[in-house]
C-alpha cells in the first residue's frame, strides 16, 4: 500500500484514535459542535478503516440519544411538522410491520433507521439558526470530499489492476470505501458535497467560501464522471436547473437550457464506457420490474423492509420508491411518495412567495436544486431510511423552516 495517504487510512494510529477521543470529551457540553462531529464520524466510518480500540458508531449514537433526552420536550414540533410528520408515520409503519410479520428482523431494522434518525434529530434540534445551518453544510461539505478524495487518489497514483487499485473501483469506475462502495452511491455524495458547497456560496458569500467552490467543485465533477454514474451525471446537473430561472439574459437562459436537455440526452456518451454487470439497463429494469410484481403479489403489508436485497431478490432494487411499495406496501409507498411530494411543494412554495416578494431567491434555487437531485437520484438508487436520505431531509426541513422565518415574513 504505497503512499502517506494509504499508511494513514489502512494502518490503526493510537494518536488519531487518542485525539478523537479528546474531541469527543471536549465537545460533549457543546452539542451543536458534538453533532457536526458525530456526521462527519458517521459518513467516514473510521471503524471501516481502522482496528480500533473503540466502537465509534455505538458510541456517537448513544451521545445523540443522551443529547436528544435532555431536550425531550422540543420533539413534539419536530413530529407536527408539515409534511415532515410523514416520514415519522413511515417509521411507524415499518417497526410495527417487523414487529407483527417478520420479528426476526426487527433489532436488525431498528439498527439500520436508528443512526439516520437521531441525526436527523440532532440537527433539527441543534443547527436550527444560521450559524448551525453553515456548520452543517461545512461538516457535509468536507466529509464528501474526504470520501472521494479517497478513491480519486488511488484512480492516479496505483497502477490499474493492482489490489489497491481494485478496492476503489468497481471495473473502470472508482467507488468509495465501505459503505459507499457502489459507483453510484460514490456520484451521490459527490452530488451532495456539490449541493452544500454551492449553498454556502450563495448564502455567506465569502471570499473563502469562492476559493473552496473553485477546488472541490470541478473536484466533485470529476469524480461524477469517473464513477460513470449516468444517474449521478444528471443528478449533478439537476443541482443547477433552478438556478438557470434566475438569469435575466434570455438568450443565455435558452442556450443554458439546450446544454442541459443536451447533456440528458447524451449523457450515456460522457460518461465513461462501463463494462461491469450493473451497467446492464436491462438488468436494473428487471430489478424494478420484479419489484412492482412483488408490489402487486403484497399490496398491503408488502414483503417486509430489507428484504428485497436480503432474502427474495438478492440484489437491491434501484428505486428508492419502487423499494417503498414492495416492502412496506401500499400505506408505506404512498407515505414516501407523499413526503417527497410535500417537501417539494414547501420548497418551490417558498420560490414562489420570494419571487412575489421581491425577495432574494438565490439560496432557495439551490436547496430547489438539491431536491430535484435527490428526488431524481432517488428513482435509481437505493436510500429508503438510510443515513443519506435523513441527512438531506434535515437540510430540507432547516432550509425551509429559515426562509418561511427570515426571508419570507414582511
Amino acid at each position: 500500500m504505497n503512499g502517506i495517504l494509504g499508511q494513514y487510512i489502512y494502518q490503526s494510529s493510537i494518536l488519531l484514535e487518542l485525539i478523537l477521543i479528546l474531541t469527543i470529551i471536549y465537545l460533549i457540553r457543546k452539542p451543536r459542535y458534538m453533532t457536526a462531529l458525530i456526521l462527519a464520524i458517521l459518513l467516514l466510518r473510521p471503524n471501516e478503516r481502522f482496528e480500533c480500540f473503540i466502537p465509534y458508531p455505538k458510541i456517537v449514537l448513544s451521545i445523540l440519544i443522551a443529547m436528544i433526552g435532555t431536550r425531550i420536550s422540543d420533539l413534539k414540533h419536530i413530529v407536527d411538522g408539515k409534511c415532515i410528520n410523514k416520514i415519522f408515520y413511515f417509521i411507524l409503519l415499518v417497526i410495527v410491520q417487523t414487529a407483527l410479520l417478520h420479528r426476526e428482523d426487527l433489532v436488525g431494522n431498528a439498527m439500520f433507521i436508528s443512526a439516520g434518525l437521531l441525526l436527523f434529530v440532532a440537527i433539527i434540534l441543534y443547527m436550527n439558526d444560521e450559524d448551525g445551518m453553515t456548520l452543517l453544510s461545512s461538516t457535509t461539505v468536507f466529509s464528501c470530499f474526504l470520501i472521494c478524495l479517497e478513491p480519486l487518489y488511488y484512480h492516479y497514483t496505483e497502477p490499474a489492476g493492482s489490489e489497491l487499485w481494485k478496492l476503489f473501483h468497481l471495473e473502470d469506475r472508482i467507488q468509495a470505501w465501505g459503505m459507499w462502495a457502489n459507483a453510484n452511491e460514490t456520484s451521490f455524495i459527490a452530488c451532495l458535497g456539490t449541493a452544500n458547497m454551492v449553498a454556502l456560496v450563495v448564502r455567506l458569500r465569502r471570499r473563502v467560501d469562492y476559493l473552496s467552490a473553485g477546488i472541490v467543485l470541478p473536484f466533485f465533477s470529476l469524480v461524477v464522471f469517473l464513477t460513470g454514474s449516468r444517474a449521478g451525471l444528471m443528478s449533478l446537473v439537476l443541482i443547477f436547473v433552478p438556478s438557470v430561472f434566475l438569469i435575466n439574459s434570455k438568450l443565455l437562459k435558452s442556450f443554458i437550457v439546450l446544454v442541459i436537455v443536451g447533456l440528458f440526452a447524451v449523457s450515456q456518451v460522457v460518461v465513461p464506457e462501463r463494462t461491469d454487470k450493473e451497467a446492464s439497463k436491462d438488468d436494473r429494469y428487471e430489478l424494478r420490474h420484479r419489484g412492482i410484481e412483488l408490489f402487486l403479489e403484497n399490496p398491503v403489508f408488502g414483503i417486509g423492509f430489507q428484504r428485497g436485497a436480503k432474502d427474495v431478490v438478492g440484489q437491491p432494487f434501484h428505486n428508492t420508491y419502487v423499494q417503498a411499495f414492495a416492502e412496506t406496501g401500499v400505506a408505506g409507498g404512498a407515505l414516501l411518495v407523499i413526503f417527497i411530494i410535500g417537501l417539494g411543494r414547501e420548497i418551490f412554495s417558498c420560490y414562489k412567495r420570494c419571487v412575489s416578494q421581491g425577495r432574494p431567491t438565490a439560496y432557495l434555487a439551490v436547496v430547489a436544486g438539491l431536491f430535484l437531485s435527490s428526488a431524481f437520484y432517488f428513482y435509481w438508487g437505493n436510500q429508503l431510511l438510510t443515513l443519506l436520505f435523513f441527512l438531506i431531509a434535515a437540510q430540507f426541513n432547516l432550509s425551509t423552516k429559515s426562509l418561511e422565518s427570515t426571508v419570507l415574513i414582511e
